[in-house]
């Protein structure tokens, strides 16, 4: 979009929570690919992503909580040690 305002709009627009133009029309069956790995029983790339970003902060001195846990909750599902569930994301 640089210099280009329409493309910018037009960009944002779809962005933009609640925006009705260009709505995708398969949206209600797409699933990112990790959902499609769990939903099949395969192994996912959490490790290699938010696994990865957990282990380097460690290394660095920085902390990332966050990246920790969801790669635990995940490789948890993957080993069907839980179900895959929202709730297992709150607190």
């Amino acid at each position: 979009s640089e210099g280009d305002t329409a493309a910018l709009d037009e960009i944002e627009a779809i962005m933009r929570p609640g925006s009705n133009i260009n709505p995708n029309p398969r949206a209600d069956i797409q699933r990112p690919s990790m959902a499609q790995d769990i939903r099949k029983g395969r192994r996912t790339e959490i490790e290699f992503m938010n696994g990865y970003i957990a282990d380097r902060g460690a290394y660095i001195g920085v902390p990332a909580p966050t990246h920790a846990r969801l790669t635990e909750i995940v490789k948890k599902v993957e080993r069907r040690e839980v179900k895959a569930a929202p709730a297992l994301l709150g607190g």
